[in-house]
């Protein structure tokens, strides 16, 4: 009896030291953010940092809806002006974007997590929470490693060669997401920050759980002695998403707060962002209409289409994301109800045709171009484990996937469709859809009644005519 007390108790003196371990930062982790912290300028200069302004210049890279997912890119040039207030966690963000033949300004605001745009007759309009300006303000080069100090959390990592230089690593989470600092180890100035979570701007939320990395370099000195990184490169997917470059940084400059703040009825809207945008999306979807015998057009962010082939039904396009497919297909079943999913069908690799090809997996036998198998491959080996979508929680993943490279038929009689690869220049990555019984033509992303790009149109016209479609009417 005595020794098993005596077990016990020893038990107990481990799991209080495990326990302590558990809610102590390490202290080889601490050694290093100190160290990197003096590097910086000191505790005290930096933490005399109420507020940031910078300006400068940049591009982004899209990657969302380039000619191929494998790049080059369409880039998206713009200039910034941005105010980042750790006292009072705001951020006031302005840019001037030109992309392709377009040119247009936005003012964001973040107000602790919520994010608005200010218009110009100064109302606002609720976004959805926009994790990258969060990590501008909270994960700021200023501030990230005081968060990793009182962290819990943080370890060391095992050191890593970065551009040819060790460097040492801590890792610590932050709201339950882990985050790791890379440090050379010659200036202990940070070479970059990798962050890992969903992010939903620039359409990210198609691809769930993300790694972010944050290369900096062109250090300088702020007028307080404080290092600040001129030059940020951010990475998603392994791709060089936005580099940008401050021209000019000024510390602690009066400004009002109230200009910043975001109302208390636009906040609640933004954290409501996506219950809302799903309601949104249902409601469009209510203007759904039947454009031939059995095939009815789903509008939406990106518009599906719903046809019917004897007692089997085929969906064109999984758009946007796996919610958004999921109310597709709870559509379909209502026009149609008691038949069965076969085919869902993507004709581009641009994410918001694409989005939701992991409920498209989920419910059906997913047809897709084979110049595009690489985005699909990897959409589906996405992780979603923040939040887990339906393929997420499948146990058993056996996607049925038929790629097509040739024009390609599905299903027989009236409503029989053929799925036709553009082979244009823009359309490198698309194929259209043709319902031989009605010379009706669905031209998918590149038919642009707006005249964005007339060269978009002109591929669609070309491509009827190398195939010999007769087509009276198109979408």
């Amino acid at each position: 009896m005595m020794k098993k007390l005596h077990y016990l108790v020893v038990l107990g003196f481990f799991s209080i030291l495990k326990l302590q371990a558990q809610t102590a930062p390490d202290k080889c982790a601490l050694e290093i953010a100190e160290q990197s912290i003096k590097a910086l300028g000191g505790k005290s200069r930096i933490s005399a940092i109420n507020n940031l302004q910078i300006s400068g210049y940049g591009y982004k890279n899209a990657i969302e809806q380039s000619e191929r997912f494998e790049g080059p890119y369409i880039p998206v040039n713009f200039n910034f002006k941005s105010v980042l207030d750790f006292k009072d966690t705001l951020e006031q963000y302005e840019e001037e974007q030109k992309f392709v033949i377009y040119s247009f300004g936005r003012k964001y605001l973040l107000d602790k997590n919520c994010v608005a745009l200010k218009l110009p007759k100064g109302s606002f309009f609720p976004l959805a929470q926009n994790q990258s300006m969060q990590d501008d303000l909270y994960l700021n080069p200023l501030n990230i490693l005081d968060k990793a100090i009182n962290s819990s959390s943080l370890v060391c990592l095992k050191d890593t060669m970065i551009h040819g230089i060790l460097n040492k690593r801590i890792k610590f989470l932050w709201n339950n997401y882990p985050v790791i600092i890379s440090i050379n180890q010659n200036t202990n100035l940070f070479t970059c920050v990798e962050i890992r979570k969903p992010y939903s701007n620039d359409y990210f939320n198609t691809w769930g759980d993300l790694n972010k990395v944050i290369y900096y370099s062109a250090w300088d000195l702020l007028e307080n002695g404080v290092h600040y990184p001129r030059q940020k490169d951010i990475y998603f997917l392994g791709r060089l998403w936005e580099t940008s470059m401050i021209m000019e940084f000024v510390i602690n400059t009066p400004f009002s707060a109230d200009s910043v703040r975001i109302p208390a009825d636009i906040q609640q809207a933004s954290m409501d962002f996506w219950k809302s945008n799903s309601s949104q999306i249902k409601k469009t979807m209510e203007r759904k209409k039947e454009i031939a015998k059995d095939i009815w057009l789903i509008p939406g962010p990106c518009n599906s289409t719903v046809v019917k082939q004897n007692n089997e039904l085929v969906i064109i396009e999984s758009p946007n994301t796996s919610s958004n497919t999921d109310q597709i297909i709870e559509e379909a079943k209502k026009i149609f109800p008691g038949t069965s999913l076969n085919y869902i069908v993507t004709t581009s690799d641009a994410w918001l045709h694409c989005g939701g090809v992991r409920s498209a997996a989920a419910n059906a036998t997913v047809v897709a171009l084979s110049a595009n198998k690489q985005i699909i491959e990897s959409l589906l080996k996405a992780d979603f484990k923040t939040e887990p979508d339906i393929w997420q929680n499948m146990k058993i993943k056996k996607p049925k996937i038929k790629y097509v490279d040739m024009p390609t038929e599905l299903g027989v009689g009236t409503n029989r469709i053929k799925l036709i690869p553009f082979r244009t220049e823009t359309g490198e990555r698309m194929m259209m859809v043709y319902f031989p019984e009605y010379k009706l033509l669905y031209a998918s992303d590149l038919l642009q009644p707006s005249g964005f790009i007339e060269h978009y149109n002109w591929e669609v016209i070309q491509a009827v005519k190398r195939e010999k479609l007769e087509v009276e009417k198109i979408y």
